[in-house]
């Protein structure tokens, strides 16, 4: 996966599996998991989580760029 953060791109192994609708995807990374919904073609929700010495759970949406 590649993501874009304030200190610039960064690009990590993320493993995942759909519902069979595809609506729905659980993921996972070295740190953590992630559960994505599609809300249409342009638009992903996703929320993160992590555990740890310093556990965080984020949500967010996320919208295709033109």
């Amino acid at each position: 996966m590649k993501r874009s953060n304030p200190a610039g791109d960064e690009e990590e192994p993320l493993w995942g599996a759909f519902t069979p609708g595809g609506k729905l995807m659980m993921g996972s990374d070295d740190e953590g998991t992630y559960i994505f919904s599609l809300i249409d073609q342009n638009t992903l929700d996703y929320c993160y989580s992590e555990t740890g010495r310093s556990p965080r759970s984020v949500c967010a949406r996320l919208t295709r760029q033109p």
